[in-house]
């Protein structure tokens, strides 16, 4: 299945498919399977995706972002326990009520340049396994 910029997608399987260097822009995903996944360089700017699984039971594959730019992309309601964003592009990226037990964050760039400014902003409200309420951890 091509995935099309812009489009709306719902109970997909998606699982172990290579989006390498994709262009997915302002696409919308709800209730997708995407474990085993790779979006190595995919440019996701402004993708939506809601309650979506990117690790089942195997740890040895989750879902990857390694290198995407996932500019102004929003996480909802989402398992990416174990999952790789490490060297991605994520200025106002958002994770809302996501799990993300052992996710990777290292070494992504979270900031936009601005004249001379940097300016830094990441959203990550997460539900924490011994709290029953999320937690609001954003940083801007």
């Amino acid at each position: 299945m091509d995935i099309q910029i812009g489009e709306g997608y719902t109970n997909l399987d998606l699982r172990n498919k290579d989006f390498s260097g994709q262009d997915l822009t302002d696409c919308t995903f709800s209730q997708c399977q995407f474990a085993g996944s790779v979006f190595r360089g995919a440019n996701l700017t402004n993708c939506q995706f809601d309650r979506c699984q990117f690790n089942n039971s195997d740890p040895d594959e989750p879902a990857s972002f390694a290198w995407a730019n996932l500019r102004e992309a929003v996480f909802s309601h989402c398992d990416l326990n174990m999952v790789a964003f490490n060297h991605c592009l994520g200025y106002d990226l958002s994770f809302k009520e996501c799990q993300m037990q052992g996710a990777d964050l290292s070494l992504g760039d979270f900031k936009m340049p601005v004249g001379n400014l940097d300016l830094a902003a990441l959203t990550i409200t997460c539900l924490l396994y011994t709290s029953p309420s999320p937690r609001d951890l954003s940083t801007s």
